[in-house]
């Protein structure tokens, strides 16, 4: 092989070789920004989850104390405890856009206990004060393990 093939066979191999680095940092960028994508956004579907969380706890709260302490009950905070489960429902169908969803049955059936009856909570009997308790606590736990598992479901550890 004479001297000029030789250095067009060199030529050839660099070219390769930066052509080939070339396609190995596009294909490495693309998994790296494919992953970085799937990240950020289980983030921000564990942000909206654990703000959810937090506002079910604020209302079991707000309802326990409600149902519980009938010489505080005002009927700002009534309308309070409603805005309170608005904002939940609003939360979820957030979630629920993310692939993360509830039984609405736990979601209507937890309004139901903490809303019903609200505006006139001095005609509710006791026994319906203590059931109305236990489905606060009990619903809003059932929510929080389904959308738990959702989440787990949907992003596995």
């Amino acid at each position: 092989m004479s001297a000029t093939g030789l250095q067009t066979f060199g030529l050839y191999l660099q070219t390769l070789a930066i052509v080939t680095s070339v396609i190995f940092i596009i294909i490495g960028w693309k998994v790296l920004y494919r992953n970085a994508r799937r990240i950020a956004k289980r983030n921000e579907t564990y942000a909206l989850l654990m703000k959810t969380q937090n506002e079910i706890l604020h209302a079991e709260k707000r309802g326990l104390d409600f149902w519980s302490h009938p010489t505080i009950r005002t009927s700002l905070d009534s309308y309070l405890l409603a805005l309170n489960v608005q904002r939940i429902g609003n939360l979820l169908d957030l979630l629920s856009k993310r692939g993360l969803n509830v039984d609405d049955h736990y979601i209507y059936r937890l309004r139901n206990a903490i809303t019903l009856d609200a505006e006139k909570p001095g005609t509710v009997t006791q026994e319906k004060i203590q059931r109305k308790l236990v489905h606060i606590s009990d619903f809003s736990q059932r929510i929080q393990n389904d959308l738990h598992s959702a989440f787990v479901g949907r992003y596995p550890i």
